[in-house]
C-alpha cells in the first residue's frame, strides 16, 4: 500500500476538476477467491488501494481534500499579502 505525495494530489484534483469528474471510494473486486479492498480511483483510473474498509478509504480522501484546500487558501491569502506589501511600498504590479 503506497501513499501518493500530496502534490500529486494536488494535480489528481486539479485534472479530475478541468474534466468534470471526482475521486472515488470504490470497492476493487479481484474476480476470485481472495479479498478485495477499498480503493481511491477515479474511472478505470488507481490512484491507492490497500484500505481495509469503507470508511479508511474515505478518512483518506477527506484528509487530502481538506489539505489541499488549506493549501490552496495559504497560497492565496500569501499572495494577496504579497501584494498588499508591494502596494505599500510603492511596487505596483
Amino acid at each position: 500500500m503506497i501513499r501518493l505525495r500530496r502534490e500529486v494530489w494536488e494535480n489528481i484534483f486539479r485534472n479530475t476538476a478541468e474534466a468534470n469528474e471526482e475521486v472515488e471510494a470504490v470497492w476493487l473486486d479481484p474476480g476470485d477467491s481472495s479479498e478485495g479492498e477499498w480503493c481511491l480511483c477515479c474511472d478505470c483510473e488507481l490512484f491507492e488501494d490497500g484500505f481495509q474498509s469503507e470508511k479508511e478509504a474515505m478518512d483518506r480522501l477527506a484528509y487530502l481534500e481538506q489539505a489541499i484546500s488549506r493549501n490552496a487558501v495559504r497560497r492565496n491569502c500569501g499572495m494577496a499579502a504579497h501584494d498588499l506589501m508591494r502596494q505599500a511600498i510603492g511596487i505596483y504590479t
